[in-house]
């Protein structure tokens, strides 16, 4: 994991797993959510992300949403800030 300073809204967890504070909260099955975790992914939820049929965007819906535990509507939902907080949290898994 990454050893920089993350940025306020980024919490990176014991587990391993990045709890990412949305800057506006999100209604997911009738809850409202603040923040989201991503949890650290393994090789096959990226092998599983490439593999997913539509344009490099929507592969890394799908794979957000997995690692998220979120469906590609939810993360479509989302403000593009919070989805490029996201992308931020994904990249600290990959450095």
């Amino acid at each position: 994991m990454t050893a920089k300073k993350l940025p306020e809204y980024l919490k990176l967890n014991d587990d391993g797993s990045i709890n990412i504070t949305l800057s506006r909260a999100i209604t997911v099955n009738s809850a409202t959510l603040g923040y989201v975790t991503m949890r650290e992914p393994s090789v096959n939820d990226h092998l599983v992300g490439r593999r997913t049929a539509g344009t490099e965007e929507d592969k890394e819906i799908a794979l957000f949403g997995n690692l998220c535990t979120l469906t590609p509507a939810d993360i479509g939902n989302v403000k593009l800030r919070d989805y490029v907080r996201m992308q931020e949290a994904y990249a600290c898994f990959t450095d």
